[in-house]
């Protein structure tokens, strides 16, 4: 029951999450509020169109759910349901189409296999809740007693998780069968390596195309429009469907009545603080912060006076509130005198896939064996240790206090005396420790009770009027713009936001609301105040553009610049004719230079960066050869293969043929699920409901 029970405390805690391409199918303590929504198309996935009824029970059946086990209903996390039930929809009509065709599904066995045998899934061995306290190692009967408690109290969490392991497996066998078809043969295996190791050494001319004036070159409209035409469908141009917006913010901030309420608030608890029996318990009560931890006081962080009310302080006394990082702090002296510090060095092994703790512990013993005959604890550190932080320094921690490592860590080295070698075994794998020597410092804890400075529910409804009026009486384009000019506010922009982005340049990554309305809105349309976090937001949509190929108007300047360094480029390869490089390069006021060591796999060229073009026409040359005039990033090039590096004769391609299939299988996931969604043409349109 320890695990419910910490559901129940901090719902926070139990989140078990399918990871993967499509990040799809997470559960949290969610809610769905109001009466459910007519019936409404809200969207298509692969011809099938997603009705807001549907999708709305299904955000209540997940929130139900959460409530079952104890977990808190926040109105911030409703959109972030909203995208995490669409992300689930897009799947079952997409990737689970193609798991059903080839019969993927998991048996009971295997069901319980990946739950608490021997293939446990990631994101199970990982999560904290399912780890022993004291070890920090995954214990499977912690997940066994997790299940078989929610399938008999809490039947409807049970059954989401239940769906949550199966999909997670199904994924998981899918994604492994396409990375299995992955093959690079000998062939590929040798284009790679001669990519790799060929090498040229080169004698170049380069002129820049910043070095010719833009008067020097001349395009007439036709010419512009039958570039406009050649060039459209170029990758570079083409262009998602997106919004552009000019906005103004309302911040939510504390008034001084909202800062008073909540430094007394925290005065009110001072007396009760300096005498409760147990600061933990009275801290986790009555703090902020989740979880009840000592801080170390450092020297500087306070002014003066408060910096003398602490260091004179005896244990007990409790100082403040007062105001820190943007927080009102309650402080209680915990500890004011000597503490012990160890000064250690460790040799970290982790513990891999298939191995057991028991099977690494006895490498890690005899290693000490090793280390206690040979002293070379700190070049072994260098060449074995995980902890490749620390592997550098010997393995040196330098010194620490009781709090600062994970417990199995902190209780060895504590108990360990100077010189001794021990072991322990943390969540992070065996650790072989050295205690190299042991102080006392003095130090000052403090434990405490702290309130963000935010503001009080009635500061947020007046702006929020504030918000709604100007919003009211200023709902077109000229009215937005002279109201923010009668007012003096600051009009801010956003360009090119794509559909259901979550980050709006300059409101953050948690602005998808705003991102939604524009959605919806027609060209000119004010938005009512969006609620973000610290702020309400007061939109004019600027532009839209759809999907595919631009006009000529939106993407004018940027075919101009591009027409005009087309032209350049032909003035250039006009005057650089010729094989005599010092020759070209008197011609166009320009040096010759040169770059060594250039290859398939290596196109950046000295002086002059990344030019793959270049490089890759210059591969081909024989030794000797002037190239013609090339066309660079740059500027134009004319170029001259003075060595070629054969690549050592090899007898396999091996190694270069698996470290093209490791690169491959790392694509997998990402770009099988990229090509499903393609094909599937989803589309979202959600904004009519929701916002």
């Amino acid at each position: 029951m320890a695990t419910i029970g910490k559901i129940r405390k901090r719902s926070g805690l139990l989140l078990i999450v399918i990871g993967g391409a499509m990040g799809a199918f997470i559960l949290g303590d969610f809610f769905s509020g109001g009466s459910g929504p007519q019936q409404q198309i809200i969207g298509e996935v692969d011809g099938t169109e997603i009705d807001s009824r549907e999708f709305e029970y299904r955000v209540e059946e997940i929130s139900q759910a959460q409530k079952s086990v104890g977990a808190n209903i926040d109105e911030s996390t409703r959109e972030q349901i909203r995208n995490q039930v669409w992300n689930t929809i897009i799947r079952e009509h997409t990737v689970d189409k193609e798991f059903d065709k080839l019969g993927l599904d998991v048996s009971k066995e295997e069901y319980d296999d990946v739950r608490f045998g021997a293939n446990v899934l990631d994101f199970l061995r990982s999560n904290q809740q399912f780890q022993d306290p004291e070890t920090g190692q995954f214990n499977p009967q912690n997940v066994r007693q997790f299940f078989a408690v929610i399938q008999e109290q809490y039947p409807m969490f049970w059954k989401l998780q239940r769906d949550n392991v199966v999909k997670s497996r199904i994924q998981e066998k899918y994604f492994d069968l396409i990375e299995k078809g992955v093959y690079v043969n000998s062939v590929e295996g040798k284009h790679d390596y001669i990519a790799k190791n060929r090498q040229i050494d080169i004698q170049y001319v380069l002129k820049r195309y910043s070095a010719v004036p833009d008067s020097a070159v001349s395009f007439t409209e036709s010419e512009l429009e039958d570039y406009y035409s050649e060039h459209k469908g170029d990758a570079k141009y083409k262009q998602e469907e997106s919004r552009s917006i000019d906005y103004i913010t309302f911040d939510k901030t504390a008034t001084a009545a909202d800062r008073a309420a909540i430094k007394d608030e925290l005065a009110s608890l001072k007396e009760e603080f300096k005498t409760a029996e147990n600061d933990t318990t009275f801290v986790e009560l009555n703090s902020n912060v989740p979880a009840y931890r000592s801080v170390t006081y450092r020297e500087g962080t306070l002014d003066s006076t408060l910096e003398a009310k602490i260091t004179s302080a005896t244990e007990g006394t409790v100082v403040g509130p007062y105001e820190q990082n943007g927080r009102f702090v309650l402080s209680k002296v915990v500890l004011n005198g000597k503490e012990a510090e160890v000064n250690a060095r460790h040799i970290l092994l982790n513990i891999g896939q298939g191995e057991t703790a028991a099977q690494v512990e006895a490498e890690a013993d005899s290693l000490i064996r090793v280390i206690k005959k040979k002293n070379n604890f700190e070049a072994l550190a260098g060449q074995l240790s995980d902890d490749r932080g620390s592997a550098s320094k010997g393995g040196n921690l330098d010194w620490f206090g009781k709090g600062q490592m994970v417990a199995p860590f902190e209780k060895a080295a504590f108990d360990a005396r100077v010189g001794e070698i021990v072991r322990a075994t943390s969540q992070f794998g065996v650790h072989i420790i050295e205690v190299l020597d042991r102080r006392e410092v003095d130090k000052i804890r403090l434990a405490q009770i702290t309130r963000p400075i935010e503001p009080s529910n009635e500061t947020v409804d007046e702006m929020y009027n504030v918000a709604s009026e100007f919003s009211i009486s200023n709902d077109n384009k000229e009215a937005f713009y002279a109201g923010i000019d009668k007012n003096g506010y600051t009009l801010k922009t956003a360009d090119d936001v794509t559909p259901g982005a979550q980050f709006v340049p300059g409101l953050g990554s948690k602005a998808e609301k705003v991102s939604r309305w524009m959605l919806g809105a027609e060209l000119g349309d004010v938005s009512e105040p969006l609620e973000l976090d610290g702020m309400f937001v007061v939109a004019l949509l600027t532009e839209i553009a759809e999907k595919g190929e631009p006009e000529l108007s939106q993407v004018r300047d940027e075919m101009e610049r591009d027409l005009i360094r087309e032209k350049k480029a032909d003035y250039l390869k006009e005057q650089m004719q010729g094989t005599d490089l010092n020759a070209i390069a008197s011609s166009v006021d320009a040096s010759v230079q040169s770059a060594k060591s250039l290859s398939f796999s290596r196109s950046n060229i000295t002086s002059a960066g990344r030019e793959p073009n270049v490089v890759g026409q210059a591969c081909t040359l024989p030794e000797g050869a002037v190239s013609v005039p090339l066309k660079g990033e740059l500027g134009v090039y004319v170029v001259k293969v003075t060595k070629i590096t054969e690549p050592n004769e090899t007898e396999t391609y091996a190694s270069n043929q698996r470290s093209k299939e490791i690169m491959l299988e790392g694509r997998v996931q990402n770009t099988a699920y990229q090509a499903i969604l393609e094909q599937a043409d989803v589309k979202d349109e959600r904004y009519k409901v929701f916002y």
